[in-house]
């Protein structure tokens, strides 16, 4: 069949949806696909999606999308469907997966695909290449005969290795590679899940929903042949770094081990750096002295706030403040950036408590940090919290809210929506001067003149304007740095 699949990235982020990208490469193989990504097309994407539309002539169009962007999703079908109203439609990703009732209850969309679609989107394209039902494809909810079909779930994949390595030839990845704030990478994901309970995230409540073991992980061999294949694919197109975008990295003690030791092997370590997630509490100095050795440059931590109560009692997080001091120090001593990432304006915060988050940047210094408006994920535990403390969520605020990491969409007795939002414009404006003047501090007029060429080049919209241009200066200059430091290869 003839498949195009949307990537419905109108907010400007420079990430390549990994998620999609192991979806077409299984895909690929069997049926004729193409891909509608609209990351470069924010400014034009109508004119874009026709011409791919009528270029390609899909009898299906996958959307895969979030809660920030369901809504813009739909409205690219809505296009789509003007165009050609033939067109199959089928949703997935974590929105459907947890709201599939309400997800397909809208008209525009034919099908759901509930949970992993590696092995549940090919039988789906199968039975309609047959003109078959599609009644016991698991993990498929449909319309048939104006009702509403739920077949049951599929398990969840044990066996990650099974799968494909990501095939970026699909994809524009040369695009990504050389856009100025991207910075040569490419995410891997060596393991799907997480065993943690934080109320604010979507993991507990798949966890609920989805059949089988939730939490899985790829063999250090599997890892690292993808790692080799991309060297070999997309080296000489620009790729320098791996983003490893587990929700932690390494949990699995032996397979990080193993990693670790058969990248060093195999001279990996000095030619490949890398970044990932992990959380305060797990980093240790063996764990730090381990991934540094093996070509780790960044560590990225979820702090959510700098209070010990905000954090441990309303988001379940289980870190002290200790354990973020001691997990900083460690980091540092090795020499490996830090990034924290916090969030503003969550149940309980009053004024006071997000200034306690702003102290804990000013005072532990990471090398960047991130914040950004707590939001309201469907069906998380935190939800239960917003509504004892009587908080009102906006819920048609996610229809228009692109600029979803500067807007809040909840109002408290105590803490009002503006308040956050107010707060939050407050402390931007406050650290963009400290970066002008660390800019300048570490480049002269090199920054002036990065800055420049940044505005030049790239349009970013809403919040990812002041993070993409971090990353385009401070971050480059900071990677240059280490890079310098550790003597392995020029950047």
């Amino acid at each position: 069949m003839r498949v195009s699949f949307v990537n419905p990235n109108l907010q400007g982020e420079l990430i390549p949806n990994i998620g999609l990208a192991y979806l077409m490469t299984v895909t690929d193989p069997f049926h004729e696909i193409s891909l509608i990504d609209l990351t470069f097309h924010r400014n034009n994407w109508k004119t874009f999606v026709k011409t791919m539309i009528i270029r390609y002539r899909p009898e299906v169009v996958a959307i895969s999308c979030l809660t920030f962007n369901f809504e813009i999703s739909l409205k690219i079908l809505s296009y789509i469907k003007e165009i050609d109203p033939t067109i199959n439609s089928i949703f997935g990703g974590i929105h459907p997966t947890l709201l599939p009732k309400e997800v397909l209850a809208h008209e525009l969309v034919d099908a759901i695909c509930i949970g992993e679609g590696e092995e549940t989107f090919l039988e789906y394209l199968n039975q309609l290449e047959k003109g078959e039902s599609l009644k016991g494809i698991k993990g498929i909810w449909f319309k048939e005969n104006g009702k509403i079909i739920h077949n049951e779930l599929r398990p969840l994949i044990p066996n990650l290795d099974n799968l494909p390595f990501p095939n970026w030839d699909l994809w524009d990845i040369g695009k990504y590679l050389k856009s100025p704030s991207h910075m040569h990478y490419i995410d891997i994901l060596a393991s799907r899940g997480c065993p943690y309970n934080c109320t604010y995230c979507s993991n507990h409540a798949l966890r609920r929903i989805l059949p089988g073991k939730y939490v899985r992980y790829r063999s250090a061999e599997n890892i690292i042949n993808e790692i080799k294949y991309m060297i070999e694919k997309y080296q000489r197109m620009g790729f320098k770094f791996i983003n490893f975008w587990d929700e932690i990295f390494g949990l699995n003690k032996k397979i990080l081990e193993e990693f670790c030791q058969k990248y060093i092997d195999e001279g990996l370590h000095e030619e490949i750096f890398w970044t990932c997630n992990n959380r305060a509490d797990l980093v240790s100095e063996k764990w730090a002295r381990l991934v540094k050795k093996a070509g780790c440059f960044l560590v990225r931590m979820g702090i959510e706030s700098g209070n010990e109560t905000i954090r441990n009692k309303i988001y379940n997080k289980k870190i002290t403040n200790q354990q973020i001091v001691d997990a900083t120090r460690i980091l540092k001593k090795n020499d490996i950036m830090i990034r924290f990432n916090l969030m503003l304006g969550g149940p309980g915060e009053t004024i006071g408590t997000m200034e306690e988050s702003v102290k804990i940047v000013k005072k532990l210094k990471p090398d960047t940090f991130f914040f950004s408006i707590f939001q309201p994920l469907p069906k998380t535990r935190i939800i239960e919290k917003i509504r004892k403390l009587k908080g009102k969520i906006y819920e048609n605020g996610w229809k228009n809210n692109p600029n979803f990491l500067q807007k809040s969409l909840i109002d408290f007795p105590h803490l009002k929506r503006k308040d956050i939002e107010k707060f939050k414009k407050k402390i931007t404006l406050k650290f963009i001067w400290s970066f002008f003047w660390q800019g300048l501090a570490l480049k002269n007029f090199i920054f002036i003149k990065d800055i420049i060429k940044f505005f030049a080049s790239i349009k970013p919209r809403h919040h990812i304007l002041i993070q993409y241009l971090l990353i385009y200066t401070i971050r480059k200059y900071q990677i240059q740095a280490w890079l310098k430091r550790n003597a392995k290869i020029n950047s």
